[in-house]
């Protein structure tokens, strides 16, 4: 289960096109127990700029996205 969500935490985003990706970096960050909540994902370059824009993370993953593709 994630995180609550603490004021103190560093809120995330995942963006990536394979959703065990995803899932994995949400296990990953959650299983580690830092201080970082995930708000959001997204599967692809359009979206996950969407999604950075109205969720404003302080950290973002994502894997290498084509310029093609933004």
């Amino acid at each position: 289960m994630p995180a609550e969500r603490d004021e103190s935490m560093r809120r995330v985003v995942v963006i990536d096109d394979e959703y065990i990706v995803v899932a994995g970096m949400t296990a990953i960050l959650d299983r580690l127990n830092l201080d970082f909540h995930i708000v959001a994902s997204a599967s692809n370059g359009i979206d996950g700029q969407e999604v950075i824009r109205r969720e404003k993370p302080d950290v973002v993953f994502t894997d290498k996205i084509g310029r093609a593709h933004v």
